[in-house]
């Protein structure tokens, strides 16, 4: 029953909730995992610009012709690509692991592959790159996902499982 523009992209009333929760919580650094062709990133910088204490969303996004659309959507909102780093072709397990980051989040969504969802999570939290209090959204985490198909897939198994591992010792 969730409106979806192409049926990969996160549903039109989950972006609803994420920008609602970002309206509502005014975070001033966003870290997005799956940039996908940029239709979330836009409606989080929406909901983030009108915070006068918001700084910038960074996303990331391996497949860098997907990276290219996402650019190009927001290109059409002028100010929303000053506020956005792009991290494009790049593994998000290696850019959280390895790479400088600027600044520790605020609100995070993490919308990359389904199973480094769970290690997106913990590196996040081990190398300290969230503020005290800080809001992440999991896509995916229902476990009725798959049901009209009637049946789990191995893969939501897992993720689920990886999921309450993190969450077991999260800070």
């Amino acid at each position: 029953l969730f409106l979806s523009d192409d049926g990969n992209s996160p549903e039109l009333d989950y972006r609803n909730l994420i920008a609602a929760l970002i309206s509502a919580t005014k975070p001033s650094h966003i870290l997005e995992t799956g940039t996908g062709e940029g239709r979330t990133t836009l409606a989080m910088l929406q909901a983030a610009l009108p915070n006068p204490d918001f700084h910038e969303l960074t996303t990331i996004e391996k497949d860098p012709a997907l990276s290219t659309k996402a650019r190009l959507l927001l290109a059409i909102w002028a100010r929303a690509l000053a506020y956005t780093d792009f991290v494009k072709g790049a593994d998000s397990l290696e850019v959280l692991s390895t790479a400088k980051i600027k600044a520790t989040f605020d609100f995070c969504f993490l919308d990359s592959a389904l199973s480094i969802r769970a290690q997106e999570l913990r590196l996040l939290c081990q190398r300290k790159l969230l503020t005290p209090g800080a809001l992440i959204v999991v896509h995916d985490t229902s476990v009725h996902r798959e049901m009209p198909a009637g049946i789990r897939c191995a893969e939501s198994i897992q993720y689920h499982a990886e999921l309450e591992e993190v969450l077991a010792s999260f800070p």
